[in-house]
């Protein structure tokens, strides 16, 4: 009997893994609302603060009677505020106009599909004197849609309800088992289906 040098000895129990916590990453419904209230907070102050460091910086000019920089100043914060008033109007425009896509196409469509509709929002035409969609410029990107993405509109086939009895041995019931069955049970059996 020959014996085998402890390096050459396989070890009989190999090291297991931990195992891992399959949790997905979840986050809780009120940690979640303090996250946006703590959010909000903040970007409170951070304008509070801007403001009043704007305020500082326009009175510092004024006692050192440098108006131009102050002229400068006013000229910029009005032109930041032009473009967060285009960047608004802009949305409620594209608002509309996916509005009255998804009303043109006259059916529920699933949220996966909106990345597509948007990318035809910009083929419907808006009156630049009322602001209202040109609703030929909606048809024409309605039949566009209906064309290119007819399995956005697909709707469930016709057919039984997900609940209803099926099978051979399901077609009927005698009247003393459907009796025994709960009030929801029941409504699924019709009443030719029930057997005395």
């Amino acid at each position: 009997m020959t014996q085998q040098a402890p390096s050459e000895v396989a070890p009989q129990n190999p090291p297991v893994a931990p195992v891992e916590d399959s949790k997905p990453d979840t986050v809780t419904r009120e940690a979640y609302e303090k996250a946006v209230e703590r959010e909000k907070k903040l970007k409170e102050q951070l304008r509070a603060f801007e403001s009043e460091k704007s305020e500082r910086e326009k009175k510092e000019l004024e006692a050192r009677g440098e108006y131009q920089k102050i002229a400068e100043m006013a000229k910029k914060e009005a032109e930041d505020l032009r473009a967060k008033l285009a960047e608004n109007d802009r949305r409620q425009v594209a608002a509309k106009k996916f509005s009255a896509v998804l009303k043109g196409l006259g059916t529920q469509v699933e949220d996966k599909w909106f990345d597509v509709i948007g990318n035809y929002i910009d083929d419907v035409a808006v009156d630049p004197d009322s602001g209202a969609v040109v609703d030929m410029s909606v048809t024409k990107v309605v039949d566009k849609l209906k064309q290119s993405w007819p399995e956005m509109l697909k709707k469930p086939a016709p057919g039984m309800p997900a609940g209803a009895p099926m099978g051979a041995n399901a077609a009927f019931i005698s009247r003393q088992e459907w009796l025994k069955l709960p009030t929801a049970e029941m409504k699924k059996w019709k009443m030719e289906q029930i057997k005395d």
